[in-house]
């Protein structure tokens, strides 16, 4: 089975941010004698603290650091009036009160990790918070903060998401994983992966999927096909 966020604990009472390393340890253990994987989901946790509970600067720098355009413009049309209309309101979303809840998701997904637990990155793409691809290398920087090594932080992507799926899905091809047999959906980048996650786009050199390759040049081409059919103009904080 699966938890789908580490802020899931808190879902119907099961943990709250004030629970100490007892029941902590003990909702860990619960899960690993069920043999549950976690998908950590800690960049839409974070992300959430700082649109939905953060001042205007918080709201301008989530905007800034998405790909707007590479967006339709009814996408970034849903993600600008879900922040100014505040589609959103979670529980907790008081001054530093959400900090909370990112601090305990953090804690969770490391306390997992370190039981011996199987993480999986996960972002909750696509969402309006976010852009696919994209928020996966949020991922795994959210990963780092919440104490994660780089090793593991992209094992949570690649090997550990792979035996979840052997699990789930047997007798399909391996994937996650660089052997004869496995799917061969790959990315070749221009640096050691541990040290690319500062800024794993611009690392990022061949993607294959399937076999395929798509060099950095192709890709490059499709973006700007994109950008061209989208029109997007106006700047991030534009009005919606």
């Amino acid at each position: 089975s699966l938890v789908a966020h580490s802020r899931a604990f808190l879902f119907n009472g099961f943990l709250s941010t004030a629970s100490g390393d007892i029941q902590r340890n003990q909702a860990v253990n619960t899960m690993l004698t069920g043999q549950t994987a976690l998908s950590s989901t800690l960049w839409i946790v974070e992300t959430i603290g700082q649109v939905y509970c953060n001042n205007q600067a918080g709201i301008d720098a989530w905007f800034a650091a998405l790909p707007v355009d590479l967006m339709h413009t009814t996408e970034h049309g849903l993600h600008a009036r879900s922040v100014t209309g505040g589609r959103f309101a979670p529980s907790g979303c008081t001054p530093g009160g959400f900090q909370n809840q990112v601090n305990f998701a953090r804690d969770m997904a490391l306390r997992v990790h370190e039981a011996g637990g199987l993480v999986l990155a996960g972002s909750d793409s696509p969402t309006v918070l976010g852009a696919a691809g994209f928020s996966m290398h949020d991922e795994l920087r959210a990963l780092q903060r919440a104490g994660f090594s780089n090793r593991d932080a992209i094992a949570a992507a690649t090997s550990n998401a792979g035996q979840y799926l052997a699990h789930v899905l047997p007798g399909e091809l391996p994937v996650g994983t660089i052997e004869e047999g496995a799917q061969a959906n790959l990315l070749l980048l221009d640096r050691a992966p541990s040290q690319a996650l500062d800024n794993f786009a611009s690392s990022l050199e061949i993607v294959m999927a399937r076999g395929n390759a798509y060099p950095r040049a192709v890709r490059e081409a499709w973006f700007e096909r994109i950008r061209q059919e989208y029109n997007i103009t106006c700047p991030p904080t534009c009005s919606p």
